[in-house]
């Protein structure tokens, strides 16, 4: 652009517009405009970012979300929530080893992420390693014990261990955490199957 002002203004709508699209679930539309805006300005972590949440939500371009997040943090390294993300791609992706790695990184740069304890957690169990997965499900409730999704977790991975007492426990503390929960019938079935 000739005019630096006139290409912040379009790109900064082509952006806004994406957002749009975003929230009206219309996800080809969001990303063509995001690409759009990197093509006028290629140090938009916005954009890159927004390119790879709206990949990973939709779950269609897996790998693309990774490299939209890494370019993101090309651009801006402090964007710590990406590098959450990153890991969520690649434990959408089932690369599991990958997806610790990423997240134990994402806990060494921001550990005020503790999220990522519970995400840590689900990867180990989807790798049949429910023991580990019930440490770092701990890890998540201690660090928020309002993390139900962890308690959750916790319940079937005890359950799996065979560990009845500790999964009534945590499958009674989901509930408490979520009362309305969809699943609300299904866990006090489990419940009453353990006492």
């Amino acid at each position: 652009c000739l005019q630096r002002e006139k290409c912040w203004l379009l790109e900064g709508n082509r952006y806004a517009l994406g957002e749009i699209y975003r929230k009206d679930e219309r996800y080809a539309e969001a990303i063509e405009e995001w690409k759009k805006t990197i093509e006028l300005d290629p140090k938009n972590a916005d954009a890159y970012e927004a390119l790879g949440r709206v990949y990973l939500d939709t779950g269609s371009k897996v790998e693309d979300a990774i490299t939209a997040f890494e370019n993101a943090l090309a651009v801006d390294p402090k964007r710590k929530r990406v590098l959450g993300a990153i890991g969520d791609a690649f434990f959408t992706a089932g690369r599991w080893d990958e997806a610790v790695r990423r997240y134990q990184k994402a806990l060494k740069e921001a550990p005020e992420l503790t999220y990522i304890y519970y995400k840590i957690g689900r990867a180990f169990s989807e790798r049949e390693q429910r023991g580990r997965g019930i440490d770092w499900y701990k890890k998540a409730v201690a660090a928020d014990p309002q993390n139900a999704m962890a308690y959750y977790y916790l319940g079937f991975s005890y359950k799996d261990r065979l560990r009845r007492k500790e999964a009534s426990a945590a499958f009674k503390k989901y509930l408490e955490l979520k009362p309305d929960a969809a699943d609300k019938r299904e866990i006090e079935d489990e419940i009453a199957a353990l006492e």
